[in-house]
């Protein structure tokens, strides 16, 4: 707490929170979120940094809620998809977590494998499958993601945010609304595997819960309506989970 509280940094991270949240929250509401935010800001880049240093038994334990939906979804023997918002609470745990307890899961990303293997060392438990700008390389990462959902595993997408867009796709958040991706929900509701939306939040004593809801439907728009409503719920009640202030104020292509 010393180290965020006299961080040089400390106010350059909260001036977009504030002027964000300013007007809609109490002065002691939005000093908490501050805080909080400061504090999972600090644990998950901890988390990243050490991860693959760490023994199997210091790392920490996924409390997943919600898991009966995801086993069943794989019951079905045809894979299942998780979906998480970019850049919200510790979705980038996800995969490490769920392989931990034993799931076999894929990673879906934009980062090359180069630097996704440096943050987290080589994976034996979890795969990651890069999307590339290219959209011929894109067909090969399809097949990639097909052969998962065939083998039965479990793929994680992290929508991106974008400023404007598809009005089915927008998410409201304290005035500052933005929109999804709509291409990924083109994407996911043409691989026909069950998409459930999935949220990685994490408590002061550094416990991660992983947060699994029922499938949405089955239709790119079915699943807009129904992730987005959903987001904007958790968007709403846990700010403090935000990492994405800066680019939403100063409306970036995406984030």
């Amino acid at each position: 707490m010393l180290a965020i509280r006299f961080s040089a940094h400390r106010k350059r991270f909260l001036r977009p929170v504030k002027q964000t949240l300013s007007e809609h929250m109490s002065h002691e509401r939005l000093s908490e979120v501050c805080r909080e935010y400061l504090v999972h800001r600090k644990y998950l880049g901890y988390f990243e940094e050490v991860w693959q240093f760490m023994e199997s038994a210091q790392r920490p334990a996924a409390g997943v809620g919600g898991a009966n939906y995801l086993r069943d979804a794989l019951a079905v023997g045809a894979g299942a998809i998780l979906l998480s918002g970019h850049n919200y609470g510790f979705s980038r745990m996800v995969g490490p977590l769920l392989a931990q307890e034993g799931y076999p899961i894929s990673r879906v990303g934009s980062l090359s494998l180069d630097v996704i293997q440096r943050r987290w060392g080589a994976q034996a438990s979890w795969e990651y499958i890069y999307i590339p700008e290219d959209p011929w390389k894109r067909l090969r990462a399809l097949k990639q993601l097909i052969v998962a959902l065939k083998n039965n595993r479990v793929i994680h997408f992290m929508i991106l945010n974008r400023p404007q867009g598809n009005s089915k796709t927008e998410v409201e958040f304290y005035g500052q609304n933005f929109f999804l991706d709509d291409a990924t929900f083109e994407l996911i509701s043409g691989l026909s595997a069950p998409v459930l939306p999935c949220f990685a939040l994490c408590n002061h004593r550094g416990n991660i819960t992983i947060e699994i809801h029922p499938p949405l439907g089955n239709t790119a728009d079915q699943m807009a309506i129904g992730f987005g409503k959903l987001y904007s719920r958790y968007l709403k009640e846990f700010p403090e989970y935000v990492r994405f202030w800066k680019p939403l104020v100063h409306q970036k292509s995406f984030w």
